[in-house]
């Protein structure tokens, strides 16, 4: 099927779930989609190399499903790696990540898609998607993070926390074409992990994005997934290349931050961009503001060195 087909088959929304040897928990992740009260929706899964038996319980879904499951392996490259595929892939109008252990309340996927379209359509072209809540799935009435200050909330990607103070995981419905626009995540020799806020990130610096304080998906932090810590190295120093790229790209972001974040920011390029190995002049080179990269060197170079007394070589 050549792309022209394959997204001429579009549907409202696309589920991508990356996934690596989580054949345990997909099934509740399975059961979730089976509940939605809407059916105009994919779920796109991409294998990130998985050993255990995850390809034959999603091809038996498939055959099992009323609605449609797109399958892709990969070698091991790491989530984003995996994303690409997704976004590349995807046929639905608006695009959610759903992890491999989490899941969705059964009215998400209506209750997103019809927010979406209550925005006029002449306004939607200035949107890159809309955002929900999450709470524990252990306790679904137990938010993850604080809700939005206002109910519809308009404000950036980045805004939404830099401004309003709204920290933590949150649920995102991105349009997929504007997300075609600024991928793919960059994919470096050696390192599987870039912050999957990058391409968010890229798409803020032209749209804005509504908040509902509704939960839109339920969450498990396990000891063995990318948001709990390594368990000798935290992730974005074990993959400094990616980390770099992101702090590089977040502070064209200035604008939309308070003057310590920025300062931050460019504390943590100098930190990765030592971690990475980067010469002087390229780290002066990538960074944004020169001025502002040797004014917080020495601030990133001592972060960088507690990293090293603690973590050593990474």
């Amino acid at each position: 099927m050549d792309d022209r087909t394959h997204r001429a088959q579009s549907v409202a929304v696309t589920v991508c779930t990356p996934t690596y040897n989580r054949a345990l928990t997909l099934p509740r992740v399975f059961q979730s989609l089976q509940t939605q009260t809407m059916r105009e929706f994919e779920w796109l899964v991409v294998d990130d190399g998985s050993t255990d038996g995850t390809r034959e319980l999603v091809e038996r879904w498939r055959s099992q499903a009323d609605f449609p499951i797109q399958y892709f392996w990969q070698e091991n490259q790491g989530k984003h790696a995996a994303l690409n595929v997704g976004i590349a892939r995807a046929r639905g109008k608006l695009f959610v990540i759903l992890d491999s252990d989490d899941t969705l309340p059964p009215e998400a996927l209506e209750r997103a898609w019809n927010l979406w379209n209550s925005i006029p359509e002449e306004e939607r072209q200035r949107y890159m998607g809309i955002g929900g809540l999450c709470a524990y799935q252990a306790d679904p009435k137990k938010l993850v993070t604080a809700p939005y200050p206002q109910d519809g909330l308009d404000a950036t990607y980045v805004e939404v926390s830099t401004k309003y103070g709204v920290w933590g995981d949150r649920v995102e419905f991105f349009v997929t074409e504007l997300l075609r626009t600024v991928a793919p995540y960059p994919v470096f020799p050696g390192e599987k992990f870039v912050p999957e806020a990058l391409l968010w990130n890229r798409l803020a610096r032209k749209y804005r994005m509504r908040f509902f304080n509704e939960v839109w998906k339920l969450v498990e932090y396990r000891q063995d997934g990318l948001t709990a810590a390594d368990s000798r190295v935290p992730l974005p120093i074990a993959n400094p290349q990616g980390a770099r790229v992101y702090f590089a790209e977040f502070a064209l972001l200035w604008k939309q931050m308070s003057i310590p974040r920025m300062f931050r920011t460019y504390a943590s390029y100098v930190r990765f961009s030592l971690h990475s190995r980067a010469g002087v002049r390229s780290t002066l080179r990538d960074a944004p503001s020169r001025l502002l990269c040797l004014l917080m060197a020495p601030v990133g170079a001592f972060v960088y060195a507690m990293d090293r007394l603690r973590y050593g070589r990474a």
